[in-house]
């Protein structure tokens, strides 16, 4: 993180201070990523960044040694669990750097009721402002090391659908071919599987469907979604298959796609606002005599799987430098209700937009068996 970056987006906002809650942004501007906090909700940690002083934490001692390992920052102040209320630290902590009294922003999303009250409570003269956009903000340009990172394990992910797809065959269940992709996300580094969407046949038309035992039959596509953590980052790949020898309609759906998704592609330009490469998609469905109902066709990510800016209707932001997107244009069969569903992550250079899952834009589909 650019602690001068940070402090603009505060001088921006008007904020001499500011408090990030949740484990993404407390692990984003500290360096330490606490796994505990996203799993015990009452495990609160904090980074505190007053405007003209240095920074410090405020963790649970259980956490305390890993912090002091893996934090930039020094100060590190842990409370004792159930003895002790980490609001207090807080308030101690913002008190002592003399904002009592001025704006602090605060992520009030993650904080929980009970913990604001008793925070404004004990601070009843200060204003907390909501600072989660300054945070998103900071966290929508990526660093050298993220990109890095995030091309890294997009491309184990997009490995290890493959070899699971290579080691599938017709009759072999939805699960089986989950098991597979997971074993080999965690042989690739993953230490957690947020996702796994696995669906053929019918199942393939549903969002998210449960990965269950019905089995891959010959004529039918196969659809997954898939990602892992990474250091605490998200991987997210989506790819479809025809199981067994591909008919004339996967092969025409699945062809379209990939042109529709690498025209979008294509767009990816430093200044293209975000809303005109949706609307972009949406012609190209069109075009290609196909119903299109996204609300949204890609989204950028991170620490969370969906960060800002989504690829919608809705979002006028402007790409620039550093971004990195994913974008996944989803199909529907109506007739047959099969999913066709492609997702690649790209980031946006200077020379133009540059795929970091490796992808070839194959207009052939894939098949098992």
């Amino acid at each position: 993180m650019e602690l001068e970056r940070l402090r603009r987006g505060m001088q921006k906002r008007n904020l001499e201070g500011l408090v990030a809650v949740s484990q993404e942004n407390v692990y984003y501007t500290s360096g330490a990523l606490i796994q505990t906090q996203k799993d015990i909700r009452d495990r609160l940690a904090f980074t505190i960044f007053p405007l003209e002083a240095d920074p410090l934490m405020i963790v649970c001692n259980i956490e305390e040694s890993f912090t002091r390992e893996w934090a930039w920052i020094k100060d590190i102040r842990a409370y004792v669990e159930f003895r002790e209320s980490p609001i207090d630290f807080l308030v101690a902590a913002l008190k002592e750097k003399g904002l009592s009294g001025k704006r602090v922003g605060l992520e009030k999303s993650y904080l929980p009721a009970s913990f604001f009250e008793e925070l404004t409570a004990k601070m009843a003269d200060t204003p907390f402002i909501n600072c989660e956009d300054a945070l998103v903000e900071l966290r929508m340009i990526k660093s050298r090391e993220e990109a890095v990172l995030m091309e890294t394990t997009t491309r184990a992910t997009v490995n290890a659908i493959e070899r699971a797809f290579a080691d599938s065959k017709p009759g072999d269940t939805e699960r089986q071919v989950l098991e597979r992709i997971a074993i080999n996300l965690i042989h690739a580094g993953a230490t957690n599987l947020p996702f796994l969407i696995v669906a053929t046949g019918k199942k393939g038309a549903q969002a998210h469907p449960i990965a269950d035992d019905t089995r891959l039959m010959e004529g039918e596509t196969l659809r997954v979604d898939c990602g892992g953590l990474f250091k605490g980052y998200y991987s997210d790949v989506a790819r479809t298959v025809a199981v067994g020898k591909p008919a004339d309609h996967q092969r025409k759906y699945y062809a379209a796609l990939q042109r529709i998704q690498k025209k979008v592609i294509d767009r990816m330009t430093i200044g293209t606002k975000c809303s005109a490469l949706y609307y972009l998609c949406a012609e190209e469905f069109k075009k290609e005599g196909m119903r299109f109902h996204m609300p949204h066709i890609g989204h950028s990510m991170g620490l969370v799987i969906h960060e800002y800016p989504m690829i919608s209707p809705a979002c006028d932001a402007s790409l620039e430098e550093g971004m990195i997107i994913n974008i996944e244009p989803l199909y529907i069969d109506e007739e047959r209700k099969f999913g066709y569903h492609i997702e690649d992550l790209v980031e946006i250079t200077k020379d133009g937009p540059r795929v970091l899952t490796g992808t070839s834009f194959n207009l052939e589909i894939p098949s098992i068996g």
